[in-house]
């Protein structure tokens, strides 16, 4: 290398972090004095740790003394969402204890994180019954993602510990909320295109709690890396990097913005009113399965979830339990909206999960009735499209609106 290029190499490096800090302080100035609002910055949002649950199979909320000094914390000291009422079971007697168990819906997302956990519809819900029986306290086990399994493996992680605490109360009734998470393991089921491995006996059709081939490379890389794998333990640590870019840069974001502007087109007026007209129609031409195969990968999938109730029904024995199925912004209307410019999955729009949809919770119900000492309640029907942020998650006046649904449920079977 010649002494000119020596001096250009030098020189390059620099003045590229220099001008990186400088763009980055510069887009915190205009964002803030513009109020611009960036997907990955929110004043409000109390930022908590995570960690990967082993028992799970999936992360968990890690709480710390830091965080949750926060104005806007939303967990408590066992990383739990933090409810309406936090009881003693040292001081009170007799505490009738809920379990909430469900995905980021019954989490309440995005509410907690925006500041604004106490108009979550479970906190809503904890609220109103404490009005009429003070002894309630609710705690949420919900979690991103969560499906059935999940949900079970949830409660029976519970179950085990809660005596050691005093904070966690003696469950007398556990309620699952939303039922749409297994509805997307159902898609991914049907979906022949997904990557051979799913198809492996250890991954259990990804009914469990891999269900995805993102999951099971992070697991492949981990173990890679424990095994002393230098390059495997790079990738790792060069994705952590970049994971903290997109969490945190200014830039980053504003590259996003630009790449989705570049890339959004006006759909024509046909693509905007796409209407699959029948399962058979969707099942030929979008998933390309028959009507049998269709039949019988609904019927292995529900014999799954049920299996799941089932054990969680058996573990709590002798004690009350609920299966209240949300409306999703796709679910409670058979009129869809700007079919072109929302969420699809695996070559599937909102049309045809509409009817997926449908078919596949009236099958799962049907199934669910078949149970003893399990109370299940459709509420997939009710809704407007202002209760909806996305497809499933809930503005505040959707957490309103579902805790008016779900608090006479709940008061009738609290006073059997």
């Amino acid at each position: 290398m010649t002494k000119k290029n020596k001096h250009i190499f030098l020189y390059v490096i620099c003045f590229i972090p220099l001008i990186i800090v400088i763009s980055e302080i510069t887009l915190a100035i205009f964002t803030t004095l513009l109020g611009i609002k960036l997907p990955n910055k929110n004043k409000l949002e109390a930022i908590h740790l995570s960690t990967f649950d082993l028992i799970t199979g999936t992360t968990r909320y890690k709480p710390s003394t830091k965080n949750s000094q926060t104005p806007n914390s939303y967990i408590n000291r066992h990383g739990l969402i933090k409810t309406f009422r936090n009881t003693n079971k040292n001081n009170i007697k007799d505490i009738y204890g809920i379990a909430i168990l469900g995905n980021s819906v019954a989490l309440g997302y995005p509410a907690p994180h925006e500041g604004f956990l106490k108009k979550s519809f479970v906190n809503l819900l904890e609220k109103e019954l404490i009005k009429k029986n003070e002894s309630i306290d609710i705690v949420n086990l919900s979690y991103y993602e969560f499906n059935s399994w999940q949900e079970n493996v949830q409660l029976v992680k519970y179950l085990n510990s809660n005596s050691n605490f005093y904070d966690l109360p003696n469950i007398k009734l556990v309620a699952s909320v939303g039922g749409i998470q297994d509805f997307w393991g159902f898609i991914n089921f049907l979906d022949n295109n997904k990557n051979e491995m799913m198809n492996d006996f250890h991954f259990a059709n990804g009914f469990m709690s891999l269900k995805n081939m993102k999951q099971v490379k992070f697991i492949n890389l981990f173990n890679k890396a424990s095994d002393g794998n230098v390059i495997t333990s790079l990738k790792i640590f060069i994705n952590s990097i970049m994971q903290n870019i997109q969490k945190n840069s200014y830039s980053f974001s504003y590259l996003q913005l630009m790449k989705k502007q570049l890339n959004k087109s006006e759909p024509t007026l046909q693509m905007r009113n796409i209407q699959s007209t029948s399962i058979s129609e969707v099942l030929l031409k979008k998933l390309n399965i028959s009507m049998e195969e269709y039949n019988q990968k609904k019927s292995t999938f529900i014999k799954s979830v049920v299996r799941n109730y089932k054990s969680m029904i058996a573990m709590n024995s002798g004690n009350k339990f609920l299966f209240i199925y949300l409306p999703t912004k796709f679910s409670f209307t058979n009129q869809q909206e700007n079919i072109a410019e929302r969420y699809k999955i695996s070559n599937l729009n909102i049309s045809d999960l509409h009817l997926l949809e449908s078919d596949y919770r009236f099958s799962l119900i049907k199934s669910l009735n078949k149970l003893e000492n399990l109370n299940t309640y459709d509420l997939a029907n009710k809704g407007s499209l202002d209760w909806f942020i996305d497809e499933s998650h809930y503005t505040i006046k959707g957490h309103e609106e579902i805790s008016k649904l779900i608090i006479p449920i709940f008061s009738e079977v609290l006073v059997r």
